[in-house]
């Protein structure tokens, strides 16, 4: 990563025009790569006034130094850019597999995207030679589809690509970017942003191996790093193996959160690896095996070969929506795939669909036929076809639970479940968590990757100062976790390593594994501190943009306490909003206006943002 090296691809779309640009020595220095690099250009480049439709918004996709090399879980790429699901924040994806270290191999850390093609296209990267080609024949095809036919046209199965489906074709505010048949980059609606480019897809083929300095020393943290992480229950179960975790404190989202009370037998990790045939399917260099492709082997679905479906997946589109079937979920889960959807999206707008329906606010004509009641999965997965194609209702739930309970109208803007800036949360029930819900109403998109969950569920991580874990039912040192944890995963995620596979230390051993590759050497405080600078890189953003601290929050839903289970009567509620008075004076964040004060801005380095916002 130097300053003469033009690793950094430019695509003018509306003008057909490719160019190659340096990565500096100050942003590599600053920003590492990844989300760093991506928060860097989007603010620099996309003045506020800019539709994230529009021509002039950008997408920036960011790999890091770390990339493609020996450092386990070093596959994930990551995509900025402004939102179109909350319309007015900056907003960050991210998605492993092998995408991301092919981009590397071929010798590039990021792809700006600018502008508009006036006909479809994709963009072929093979090492130096980039070109925008005709993708005329591969508009209206799914995600699998269109990654097969590429691979064909180019004549190369390991080409990999990352495509849009039907849904950001049709510009659904919940499209995604999917890519290896299974990874995706599904928050913020970025599958939309590239449909309103006319890009269907970015295909990639390298043959540079990525440098590193020490390759000797990488290979030894590298096994450290396996022998640690083979022994935990994500190894053994994966994201699944959470199920029933969260179940047990009242956690799981359950019915659009109007009980806590769910069979989850059929749901676990547990019982998917203990009952379907499996055989791993690991992202680039893993070695944990959180992920398999599995075969249902009882139900209704009986014979289906696809993805195992990991736990939000198995909350959003299981218990969240009454369906108590992990077959079915497998199944629910590769449509969404197919269709390009972010599934944590559709599952909190079908939930919210679910409610309208039984309660009488939507009928069966609005949903074209449907009979959309909890538990159906036939129904769902037609439903999913609608949105993708924006047809009945699907045309309002493809804009996302935010937008679709204010179309809906009366009770529904009540129990629907979001931020404030228009993304629902993770599929988890934060109700009764205030240091999570904190996390998800402060973060700078709503709920992306601006949090470190364990610090809120009693995990202690004595690197942020926190040696006992903290009570996830009371209020108190939530608030500097929400600061420090957010800071610890945006540097994280400047190095686009996948946090399933940090060992603890979790930054002390990001940072060994840095060095080895780099030769350079962070603290823990600098570290610290590059991810702070993000963090309020964003804030400025969101605050050219139109942000308030009354978008700092969540929905009605959000802060009401739980009717039963083992959260009943144990809601956030009172606790939020001094939660966030406490966030803003850590964060050295104005108390009336939630800018950061310039006294911030000048110590992160931020001098050119001052006169922005103030």
């Amino acid at each position: 990563m130097s300053g003469s090296e033009k690793s950094i691809i430019r695509v003018d779309l509306t003008e057909g025009k490719i160019t190659r640009e340096s990565l500096t020595e100050e942003m590599a220095r600053d920003y590492i790569g990844g989300i760093g690099i991506g928060v860097r250009v989007v603010y620099d480049e996309v003045p506020p006034g800019v539709d994230a439709l529009e021509p002039e918004n950008r997408l920036v996709f960011a790999v890091s130094p770390l990339t493609g090399t020996a450092v386990p879980g070093a596959c994930r790429y990551h995509v900025v850019g402004k939102s179109p699901q909350t319309m007015f924040t900056l907003s960050v994806a991210d998605a492993g597999g092998f995408w991301g270290p092919e981009l590397k191999s071929a010798g590039y850390d990021a792809i700006i995207l600018q502008g508009a093609s006036e006909k479809p296209v994709y963009l072929w990267i093979k090492d130096h030679a980039v070109e925008l080609r005709d993708a005329a024949d591969l508009w209206g095809k799914d995600t699998f589809e269109t990654e097969d036919a590429i691979c064909r046209i180019l004549g190369d199965k390991r080409v990999r690509v990352a495509s849009i489906g039907p849904a950001g074709e049709r510009l659904g505010r919940l499209a995604c970017i999917h890519n290896d048949k299974g990874h995706i980059a599904g928050r913020g609606g970025f599958g939309a942003v590239m449909g309103s480019k006319n890009l269907k897809a970015i295909a990639v083929r390298g043959s540079k191996r990525p440098p590193v300095k020490d390759r000797e020393r990488l290979t030894r943290l590298a096994k450290e790093w396996k022998e640690a992480g083979v022994g935990t229950s994500l190894h053994q179960w994966g994201t699944g193996g959470g199920v029933q975790r969260y179940q047990d404190v009242g956690a799981l989202p359950i019915k659009n959160l109007t009980t806590n009370e769910f069979d989850v037998e059929k749901l676990t990790g547990q019982y998917i690896r203990e009952t379907y045939n499996k055989k791993h399917k690991p992202c680039f260099g893993c070695f944990m095996h959180h992920v398999y492709t599995i075969e249902v082997t009882e139900g209704d679905y009986r014979g289906f070969k696809g993805e195992e479906p990991e736990y939000e997946l198995l909350a959003g589109l299981g218990s969240n929506l009454g369906i108590k079937d992990a077959g079915a979920v497998a199944v629910m889960g590769e449509r969404c795939d197919r269709l390009g959807m972010d599934a944590i999206g559709v599952s909190w707008a079908l939930s919210l669909a679910m409610e309208a329906y039984e309660k009488g606010l939507v009928t069966r004509e609005d949903l074209g036929g449907i009979d959309l009641k909890w538990g159906d999965t036939e129904a769902v997965l037609a439903m999913m076809d609608k949105m993708a194609l924006r047809q009945d209702l699907g045309d309002i739930l493809s804009e996302g639970a935010a937008v679709a309970s204010e179309r809906i109208g009366g009770a529904a803007r009540d129990f629907v479940v979001t931020t404030k800036k228009n993304m629902s949360p993770k599929c988890i029930d934060i109700r009764a968590m205030p240091g999570r819900n904190l996390a998800f109403a402060v973060a700078s998109s709503g709920p992306t990757t601006e949090h470190v969950p364990g610090l809120h569920s009693g995990v202690p991580d004595p690197e942020l100062g926190f040696p006992e874990g903290l009570d996830m039912r009371t209020p108190e040192g939530h608030a500097e976790a929400v600061r420090k944890g957010g800071m610890q995963k945006v540097f994280v995620d400047s190095c686009a390593v996948c946090s399933f596979v940090l060992p603890s230390p979790a930054l002390s051993s990001l940072l060994d594994v840095f060095e080895a590759v780099t030769g350079k050497k962070i603290t823990i405080p600098e570290a610290l501190v590059m991810g702070e600078r993000i963090l309020n890189l964003q804030r400025c953003f969101n605050i050219r943009h139109g942000l308030t601290p009354e978008d700092d929050g969540v929905s009605e839903r959000l802060l009401s306490a739980p009717v039963d289970g083992p959260a009943e009567g144990m809601g956030s509620g009172p606790h939020l909003k001094g939660l966030v008075d406490e966030y803003y004076r850590l964060m050295g964040w104005d108390a009336e206006t939630g800018k950061p004060l310039r006294s911030t801005l000048r110590r992160l380095g931020l001098e050119n943002e001052i006169d922005d916002i103030w």
